[in-house]
């Protein structure tokens, strides 16, 4: 009975180291933002050897963190032990509660007031996108060794802020992971602003892996997902940006609350490839 005991707890030494030092590679920070007039819970997920290595690692900012931070690092840290994904480090952009985080993530990723809503706090997405160049990027370069390679992570009302960033200042990250965007939101005003950047623009530098879940047309609530993010790929594929990577993906099977482990798998694995 000794030896056998002695045996398992040989076996489940590696894990449970593993797993403390994942504990010990995550940190929530607290930052104020002057520019936002709020105060913000930041997570950083470090990779594994981050605290033994001199290297600089590229930065995934994941919006939403109160619900999407854990998938995302749960996700990267599984690619990157397979070797499917470069040693990252995750950043999370989070509120003080989950009832907070309802309110404020509408207030900081839509881009204007969509009347038909009648949510008076909404429409910052200009403040929100300061925040994070002029106060949260600086931020992470100044406590972690974060590489100049930025990439964005978001979903439902993260994807219009993703794609409100691509279309006003895309050199903000190079890559781009938009899952599910409610291009909906306030009579499909994403359009508008890919309009408006064609007008003035012949290239796109950017990466996009850009998807929508299978099911989500035959939810309630989540009306026109997988076609309006099939007329948006359409749109960007006939500009013919000589410098646009994107590949549009449906997830067969997936509903909208099941779609963004399913979208960082397939999408962070080819934001990080070298293929088309």
């Amino acid at each position: 009975m000794q030896s056998y005991s002695y045996i398992v707890l040989i076996l489940l030494l590696p894990f449970t180291q593993a797993t403390a030092q994942q504990k010990d590679s995550t940190q929530t920070r607290h930052l104020h933002s002057a520019i936002a007039s709020d105060d913000y819970v930041i997570s950083v997920a470090l990779p594994a050897g981050y605290n033994t290595a001199h290297s600089s690692y590229p930065v995934l900012y994941v919006t939403d963190a109160n619900n999407n931070f854990t998938d995302a690092v749960r996700s990267a840290r599984r690619m990157m032990q397979k070797k499917q994904l470069p040693p990252i480090i995750v950043v999370g952009i989070g509120y003080r509660t989950d009832s907070l985080a309802r309110i404020l993530r509408l207030r900081d990723m839509t881009p204007d007031r969509d009347p038909t809503l009648r949510r008076s706090h909404a429409g910052r997405s200009a403040v929100f996108l300061r925040f994070i160049k002029e106060e949260l990027m600086p931020f992470v370069h100044k406590n972690y060794r974060a590489s100049s390679d930025a990439v964005y992570a978001g979903m439902a009302i993260g994807g219009v802020f993703g794609l409100y960033v691509l279309f006003h200042q895309p050199e903000t990250f190079q890559r781009y992971l938009i899952a599910s965007p409610s291009i909906w939101y306030d009579s499909t005003v994403i359009f508008k602003y890919l309009r408006e950047y064609t007008q003035t623009h012949r290239d796109l530098k950017a990466r996009i892996y850009l998807s929508a879940g299978g099911r989500e047309e035959t939810e309630a609530g989540f009306t026109h997902m997988e076609t309006n993010v099939k007329q948006l790929a359409g749109l960007l594929d006939g500009r013919h940006y000589p410098n646009l990577r994107i590949r549009t993906q449906v997830l067969e099977g997936e509903t909208h609350f099941s779609v963004f482990p399913a979208a960082l798998n397939s999408g962070l694995r080819y934001l990080f490839s070298g293929g088309k």
